[in-house]
């Protein structure tokens, strides 16, 4: 039994902490905000920790929700641990969910401390690959220790769970895939996005961090090929990250300028999915990626890299999935669909289906509530949840 849990509530909400590694919007800050936000507010309290400042954060205080930011922009950050034990003192947190390796790693101590449990969200593995060796060791190794901790891990994926298992033998999660609002991401809705539609363009999107990760130098290559066979293509980066100069730099020297719109990271992602025709996601490696399920309710087809997240969202013909790094099947993908505008509605049909059955944010805030009521159960913990 947790000493840190009250053992004699009746009516009191359940106080939950949201930890994320940045407050700027990505794929695992969009899930803790929209599990913030719907999670059943006569059940919980949601409260939210962010290593950085950001637009997220901003955003989760503009909907009222309790945030606080401890600044660091490292894992197993040993000068965060005060800091930490005093939010989890200060605000009576009784459950701590922890969400991707960095914020689980500066979590583990303070909520080991204060005999709180400690919920792990994988949202990708910090280990993959693309890395050298002794780094991926290190990595594995991390993730080993930090799992083992915990009384409960969540994987986002089938195949995030596969993998993580591949690397730790005697790993345990349970999947909860991540979920979508279609009420948010309505592809009926009247898009203000304004993007030239002059001739006949066609345009690629990616909406995503400007990192190593999501490969967007390969994507920059790739349509600077297709452009030779298609001059009525065009190309929206939206986001920001550590390659937003080297993207930049490309653009110029490349004299793709005139057709490459890059944008900082904006809030109205349903209006510019739906303003767009082809999505595109050439990701090194993925959990179970967010982006990629909202352009998919927003009936978009989409071309990503033949990595785990991606096959096991776009598998059954939903997309097309190319190797990843490969510039020339990217621009092979790129063109076909360019010119088939059935194949691009048939396939952006598909993708709204999958979506709407597998996908979905009520199943996705169903399942979590559940795991979090279950281990209040398991712990004593007498909420509201066990009296409806």
């Amino acid at each position: 039994m947790f000493s840190g849990i009250l053992q004699t509530r009746q009516m009191d909400k359940i106080k939950v902490l949201q930890a994320i590694r940045q407050g700027r919007f990505g794929g695992g800050e969009t899930h803790v905000y929209d599990l913030s936000l719907n999670l059943n507010k006569n059940l919980f309290e949601p409260i939210v920790l962010s290593f950085t400042d950001g637009d997220m954060v901003r955003k989760l205080i503009d909907q009222n929700v309790q945030v606080h930011i401890i600044n660091s922009k490292y894992p197993f950050d040993f000068r965060t641990l005060r800091k930490v034990k005093k939010l989890l003192r200060n605000e009576n947190i009784e459950i701590v969910h922890a969400h991707g390796t960095r914020a689980a790693s500066n979590l583990v101590m303070p909520a080991k401390n204060k005999n709180l449990p400690l919920i792990y969200t994988v949202h990708g593995w910090s280990f993959n690959e693309n890395q050298k060796w002794p780094i991926r060791k290190a990595r594995i190794a991390a993730e080993k220790w930090i799992t083992s901790q915990t009384h409960k891990n969540i994987c986002v994926g089938e195949s995030n769970l596969d993998y993580g298992k591949k690397n730790i033998h005697q790993l345990s999660a349970k999947v909860v895939p991540n979920g979508i609002s279609l009420d948010k991401f309505n592809y009926g809705l009247k898009s203000d996005f304004n993007l030239d539609r002059s001739g006949n363009e066609i345009w690629i999107g990616l909406i995503a961090r400007i990192c190593y990760q999501k490969d967007p130098i390969t994507l920059l290559k790739a349509f600077k090929k297709s452009l030779t066979y298609n001059g009525s293509l065009r190309l929206l980066l939206v986001g920001e990250g550590d390659m937003k100069s080297e993207v930049e730099s490309y653009i110029e020297s490349n004299s793709l300028t005139n057709f490459v719109r890059l944008e900082p990271f904006r809030r109205d992602i349903p209006e510019i999915l739906k303003a767009i025709d082809i999505y595109c996601l050439p990701s090194l490696w993925e959990g179970l990626p967010i982006g990629l399920l909202e352009a998919m309710a927003m009936k978009k087809c989409c071309i990503a890299s033949k990595v785990d997240g991606n096959i096991e969202v776009l598998s059954g013909g939903i997309g097309h999935l190319v190797p990843k790094q490969n510039v020339t099947a990217l621009s092979e993908a790129i063109i076909q669909l360019a010119n088939d505008e059935k194949t691009r509605t048939t396939m952006g049909e598909l993708a709204y289906t999958k979506v709407k059955k597998l996908y979905s944010l009520d199943s996705m805030i169903k399942s979590i509530e559940s795991i979090y009521s279950n281990l209040c159960n398991s712990n004593n913990l007498t909420s509201t949840y066990q009296h409806l």
